[in-house]
């Protein structure tokens, strides 16, 4: 089921707020991984696989998402992606993109899965899938080979 959850000007306003410094921390400072509100299958992937999310309690959430790479103790915003969950056609940008950087506020909910699609230009290393548009926003981490 789609619904309207928060209108564009908010989400607008977040994602200026949050994707323009140059070496970007995290989307969400409170995002944390969640595995009992999102699972991601597979959990190794290669740059330019298909990831399916899965949400065990059929939480509510957006169509964006954004892959935060780790380094040390701090995750850094790399690309935004926008699932399958309305239908659409999973895609992404780089967080440098800042004029890409939008959506519309359309809310999913169910079961899923929805698909994202993990940036063909990924480099190695371990990542977080967060929600960018849930009320409260959760992930799921990655570990992408290259």
């Amino acid at each position: 089921m789609v619904r309207q959850m928060i209108g564009i000007l908010g989400v607008l306003a977040m994602v200026t707020a949050c994707s323009s410094a140059d070496e970007p921390g995290p989307f969400d400072n409170r995002a944390q991984t969640r595995p009992e509100l999102v699972v991601a299958d597979p959990t190794t992937v290669s740059a330019g696989d298909l990831v399916e999310l899965s949400f065990p309690q059929e939480t509510e959430r957006g169509v964006p998402w954004v892959l935060e790479e780790q380094d040390g103790d701090t995750w850094h915003q790399r690309y935004l992606l926008w699932s399958d969950g309305n239908g659409g056609t999973p895609d992404w940008v780089g967080h440098e993109d800042e004029e890409r950087w939008g959506w519309d506020g359309v809310g999913v909910s169910g079961p899923g899965p929805d698909t994202v699609l993990v940036p063909d230009t990924a480099a190695a290393g371990h990542y977080r899938l967060c929600t960018a548009n849930a009320r409260e926003n959760f992930c799921a981490e990655l570990e992408v080979t290259g």
